[in-house]
């Protein structure tokens, strides 16, 4: 419940600031992955440090653990370019389904 609550709020905080800029979905999402990847990259390996006891640039990578990052990170720019897509189609109402569904 509180993944469909969070996802209604992303989505209608993300058509706020697309209309606000009247900027495409393309465009929003240009502008705001920097900012969120600056984010993650300071608090992610806090976060992993806190629940793991490990420091996470101390893993010895193998290349099958690579391989799947990488194929994380292709599926991830491609959940968070066609949930800009949707939004930027259609309302925050109707995208609220499409996450849920994928």
């Amino acid at each position: 419940m509180l993944k469909l609550f969070l996802t209604k709020f992303e989505f209608q905080l993300t058509n706020t600031i697309q209309k606000r800029l009247n900027v495409s979905s393309t465009q929003l999402l240009y502008q705001s992955a920097p900012l969120q990847a600056a984010i993650l990259f300071v608090t992610g390996p806090l976060v992993d440090q806190y629940l793991t006891k490990q420091n996470v640039f101390a893993f010895k990578y193998s290349p099958l653990v690579l391989g799947f990052i990488i194929l994380l990170c292709v599926i991830t720019v491609s959940v968070n370019f066609s949930t800009f897509l949707v939004i930027g189609k259609t309302s925050p109402v109707a995208g609220i389904h499409y996450p849920v569904i994928c």
